[in-house]
Formats: C-alpha cells, structure tokens, sequence
C-alpha cells in the first residue's frame, strides 16, 4: 500500500477494515462504564468542594458526573447534596461572566438539567441557565479553538431544552468550525497554524457528536471519518496518539471511550456491524487503560506524588480527576450494549498511515507493536521524529510514549532540566556539534510505504530542508515484524565522519523502578516482568544525561557509529528481570 493520497489511502484503510475477522465478543455494559465513573468520584469530598465561582468548570462536571449516576440509579442518598451543589453551580454562573471556565460549563449543567429537571420544583435552574448570554462567553466566534466547540454544544443542548433560542449563533459557528476539518476528519485547534493537539482534534469532535445528537445536525461523512481515523490510530495500549498539549491525562482515554462508543451507534445504523463492533473493542482498550493510574490516585499517566509532574499549570487534580468521568458522560448514554465487539486495528495491525499536513504524524502497528513518529515536532511538547514504541501488554513508558520537548509547557517529573529528544538519528554538524534530528522544525518529509502485512510492515521517511546542517537529507528505514522495531538511518550527501543515535531507557515512573544493563552495543530495561532492549551496530559513547517527560525520568544513551548510517534493533518482551 502506498499511503501518500488521501483518497488512495482512505481506499485502502475501507479495504483492510472490511478483511479483518469477525469474530463475536460481548461488549463492555453501560454499568461497568458507571462503576468507572463512581471510583474517579470517589477522588472528591462532596461535601467540601469549594465555592462553584471559585473553579466553575470542575464543579460543574462534578455536578454532572453524579447527576448521570443518579439518572442510572446509583448513588440515591446523594440526591439532596447533588440538589445544593446543582444550585450552589446555578447561581454561581453570573459571576463566572467573561471567564473561559463558563465555556465549558454551560453544557456540564444544562446536561444536569435535562436528566434532573424533576428536582427544579420552583423553577431556579431554568432561570439561572435561561439567563447566560451568548456575550458572557469568552469564545464567541466559531473562527478559531475548540472552547467555542464546548459553548455551542453547551447551547444545543439550552436551546433542546427551550432555555434559549440560540440557532442562529449555533449555524454561524458550525459553519466556521466544519471548514476547518483535513482529510481525515480531523480537527486542527491551531488553525492555521502548523502544530495541531491530538487532543483538542479529539475534543471538538465529541461537542460535534453532541450538536448531532441533540440539536439535529447532521455532520455525515466529516464525523464518521474521523471516528474511523481515530480507530486506526491508537496505540495498542488503547491510547491515543500524543502530540500537542493536554496530552497523557486519564481523560483522553475516556473521552475518546465516549467518541467511539457514539460511532459505534452511527455505524450500527448504517448497517456497518463489524465496523461498530470494532469501535466497541476499541472503547474498552482505551477506557481499561486507565486503570493502573485511577488505582494509584493518579490522574494522568505517571505515578509521581507530585500531582503537578507531567501536567501544564491548567492541568491540575480537581479539575482533569473528575474530567475522567464527565467525559465517561457519552459512553453511558450513547453504548449500545447489544453490538458485539470484534477484533480492532490496533490489535489486528498489518498497516501503515500518514496524517495530513496539518499534523504531520506517521503511525506503523505490527505483531502487537504500535509506532508514531512525528515529522514537525512542537517544541513545546514533542520532539521531531520517532517518539513512540508501544507493544500490547507492556507498560507504556516501558519504550516510550511521546517524546521529550525543549521548552515544555508542563512541569517535568523529578524538576529536570528539559532537552530535546526523541529516538533517532544525529550527525556532526560540520561546525564542531551535533545536530540531531529531534531538535529540528520546519522540514519536508516524504514518507513511502514498501511493505505491509500481518507479519511485517516496512516504510521509510525521507527529511529534507535548510535547517540541515552537512547533509542533504536524512532517510530513516522502519520495519515492525515480530522481532520488534528495526530502525535503520542514513545521511544523503554528506561528508559527516560520524553518526549517532540516542535511546531513552526508563528509570522510574514515580512509584516504578526499572532495573537497567548496558554493555556494548545492548541496553536493558526491566519494569516488573517486561524488558525495554536496544541493540546497535555501533557503540556507546559514555554520554548519559537524566531526562523526563510526561510520564517518567528516563537515562537518554548516545550510540556512535563511524560512517554515515546506523542501526538499531528496539523490543518489548515479557520475562523476568534477569535475577
């Protein structure tokens, strides 16, 4: 397959999706997504949360995380403290006037309405929600960010609700947001910029699901194609892919639990089965992902006891904690349990794809491995070229998950100094340095696909630009087969006397330590019972420097090769730690 054409490449992601087998399991119920749901609330005091003024957005999914519980019939001795706190919630928004937080939250609570709208006896909520105006929010326009997302879909549902008529600014935003989808029916947060967050594509898209749910909208092939890109790209951990801020927190699982279960019912309705059930197991990979982390008290994806490792300073524990449930709110609501799951991409593997150009991410799965690399890095949270080796299974930090990011825009674990870096190529610069390929902006990239199948995927990217420094370009050589990722790269036209390459070896995840061997040409890794091996044709060169990311402290090591490519064999096993 060769994944360079849009149209070619959605012909071939419909082929291989429709030769994938068949076989029936049943699918995660409404209720274990609603036991979900009550552990994360169970990370709360609710009797002590604050005034709502204070933090409106994390109160108001508190309210509606345990509004949907008590629509389900859990929780029923809760009933009068969630009526104080919905009216606590309600009378804070005049003061919420003019803040971001309010964007968010109208949806949080009309939503609460509308399932508790029986305990508003005297009629207080409806007048406080009928009484935001659209010139209360901040993001009033649909020219640009996902938040203006969340007021219109938090105004589908006031409107549904005949708390408003808000038609009119719902059309004029839709139609300046639904222009901005690429090819794949992803949405890019930045536009027009070049660094778009996987993330907010994420986001949007789920308050594009609510406007189609509640407001009519019919969004057709734009939303269903990016359900299916989603699906194609996860990690067969069940994550989703990195790449920009907001990235590696407990609730980028369930939200996009919630994405796909809905995609589930639009593709079961269009008599596409297999295709749903697919979305179904890829539900439940992405929301049993999390639990490792919920277990430790951890709402995003290290086990540091500093909440704030890994995090950007909007990041914090009450307000992304209880995210993980209100975003399980779509799950609950729109699973249909009678769809059987089948096997799904990232388990089947076999493929190879290429984002478009406004987020410029390859992504390879093969045997249980799932690779990305991204081939524009943003500085502030990644690094250009390969930032991911996931196998199914093992701990994802284990190889690594995203890159490490020159200028991050969160805190780094353990208070290291931040570096550039991902797995890959460096070369002398001519000038008496070394310029590595992770710490580059702005390059062409061409990627070209010579192999794919059960047993073995191969491709190769080619880099090329001003920014290189004695070179013309520099080609790198994948190959996912069962023995693991086989990482080849080469410097065109160019007199450097040597190559390097740098490797990331897990030290600790925060509450995890790893067990590390280096001799020559081989590195070790073990985290409980999987082990991180690196092997090389070339040689270390004694150069080690401590670094961190979001998810752990790793020892980044440099191989050196004499001549202008080098190798490097990467895998993940399952075994002892070699005691």
């Amino acid at each position: 397959m060769q994944f360079q054409i849009p149209k070619q490449q959605w012909n071939k992601i419909e082929d291989y999706l429709a030769g994938l087998p068949q076989e029936e399991s049943p699918g995660l119920s409404v209720g274990w997504y609603l036991d979900l749901m009550e552990r994360i609330l169970e990370e709360y005091d609710l009797a002590d949360l604050g005034k709502a003024e204070e933090d409106i957005q994390s109160f108001s999914r508190i309210v509606s995380t345990l509004a949907v519980l008590l629509h389900q019939g859990r929780k029923q001795q809760l009933v009068p403290l969630w009526q104080d706190l919905m009216s606590q919630a309600c009378a804070a928004l005049p003061a919420c006037r003019g803040d971001a937080k309010l964007d968010f939250s109208v949806k949080e609570l009309t939503l609460a309405y509308q399932l508790m709208k029986e305990y508003d006896t005297n009629g207080d909520w409806a007048k406080s929600l009928s009484s935001v105006q659209i010139t209360d929010y901040v993001y009033q326009t649909g020219d640009r960010h996902n938040i203006n997302l969340y007021n219109v879909a938090g105004e589908v549902l006031r409107t549904r609700q005949g708390l408003c008529d808000s038609r009119e600014y719902i059309s004029k935003c839709l139609d300046l947001q639904l222009a901005k989808l690429d090819e794949n029916g992803m949405y890019p947060d930045n536009f027009p910029g070049e660094h778009n967050p996987v993330l907010y594509d994420l986001a949007a898209r789920v308050q594009l699901q609510w406007a189609e749910v509640w407001g009519d909208y019919e969004f057709g092939d734009s939303l269903r194609r990016g359900g299916i890109w989603s699906l194609m790209t996860q990690s067969p951990t069940g994550q989703i892919p990195y790449g920009g801020r907001s990235n590696q927190y407990l609730f980028n699982e369930t939200l996009f639990a919630s994405m796909m279960e809905y995609e589930a019912g639009k593709q079961a309705e269009a008599g596409n089965f297999a295709l749903a059930g697919r979305m179904r197991r890829s539900a439940r990979l992405a929301a049993e992902s999390v639990q490792t982390f919920l277990e430790r008290h951890s709402h995003n994806r290290n086990l540091f006891s500093d909440p704030s490792a890994g995090c950007e300073e909007y990041g914090y524990f009450k307000k992304y904690m209880i995210s993980a449930a209100a975003f399980l709110i779509g799950a609950v609501l729109f699973a249909r349990e009678e769809i059987p799951e089948m096997i799904c991409p990232c388990q089947a593997g076999g493929y190879v794809l290429s984002s478009g150009a406004r987020f410029h991410q390859v992504f390879a799965c093969c045997c249980g491995y799932g690779i990305q690399l991204d081939a524009n890095g943003d500085p502030a949270y990644d690094a250009t070229g390969l930032g991911r080796v996931h196998r199914a299974g093992a701990p994802a930090a284990l190889g690594l998950s995203l890159p490490f990011a020159a200028q991050p825009h969160y805190t780094l674990p353990a208070g290291l100094s931040p570096l550039s870096a991902a797995i890959g190529i460096g070369w002398d610069d001519g000038e008496g340095g070394i310029q590595y390929l992770s710490d580059l902006t702005g390059l062409k990239h061409a990627l070209a696909v010579e192999e794919e199948g059960d047993e073995k995927v191969k491709f190769t990217v080619t880099y090329t630009g001003n920014s290189l420094k004695n070179c013309e370009g520099v080609m790198e050589t994948y190959t996912v087969d069962q023995g693991g990722l086989h990482y080849s790269a080469k410097l065109l036209e160019s007199e450097a006397p040597a190559v390097y390459a740098r490797v990331p070896l897990l030290v600790t995840d925060g509450a995890r330590e790893s067990k590390l061997r280096q001799r020559a040409g081989q590195c070790n890794v073990w985290l409980e019972d999987w082990r991180w091996r690196v092997t090389t044709n070339a040689s270390l060169t004694g150069e080690e420097r401590e670094v961190s990311n979001r998810n752990g402290v790793y020892r980044l090591v440099t191989f050196v090769r004499l001549e202008p490519k080098i190798r490097l064999n990467l895998s993940i096993c399952q075994e002892n730690n070699g005691e």
